[in-house]
């Protein structure tokens, strides 16, 4: 069960296999007094054998995504425990903005993060983390929202955006 329903799919058909094969060489404890009967038997215990296995792998697996989602939402309880008590502690909107950054990046494991607050026509980073070395985007640097960017397709659209890849996307801050 270990192996979700997959590993209880395949131990199934294996046990199947080595109970209608002893039962056709007539040994084992499906043999009956007729083929019918041995026939009947043995479908019995692989009917019973196979739903068995297979609700409870289903339920093991049902159990590990529930456990991950208990793990995912315990980290982001700790993640906003942290920020609301550096928060508590009346920190300049410097520190808070780092430590926001550095949580939502660690949350969601990419390797950088950044805040940005749009001001007019332009961006200013608010915030920056990088796992193991210095942001490539200082704070307090103003940027352009560039078309084609993160940044420029928020500030056009308002709404969340995701970019998979700058390889085709002109201007400075996509390079």
């Amino acid at each position: 069960f270990r192996f979700g329903p997959r590993g209880a799919a395949t131990a199934t058909a294996l046990v199947s296999f080595l109970a209608v094969w002893n039962t056709a060489r007539e040994s084992g404890p499906f043999v009956r007094d007729s083929i019918t009967h041995s026939l009947l038997a043995s479908q019995l215990f692989i009917a019973t054998a196979a739903l068995t296995a297979l609700v409870l792998a289903a339920v093991t697996a049902e159990r590990r995504r529930a456990e991950s989602v208990v793990r995912d939402l315990a980290d982001e309880q700790a993640a906003l425990r942290r920020v609301a008590t550096l928060v508590a502690s009346e920190a300049d909107a410097h520190a808070v903005f780092a430590r926001v950054t550095e949580e939502a990046g660690r949350l969601l494991g990419t390797p950088s993060a950044t805040i940005v607050r749009y001001e007019g026509e332009s961006a200013r980073i608010v915030g920056a983390w990088a796992e193991g070395d210095t942001p490539l985007l200082p704070v307090d640097s103003d940027i352009s929202p560039d078309p084609g960017t993160v940044v420029g397709r928020v500030y056009e659209t308002g709404k969340p955006q995701r970019v998979d890849s700058y390889s085709d996307t002109p201007g400075p801050l996509a390079e």
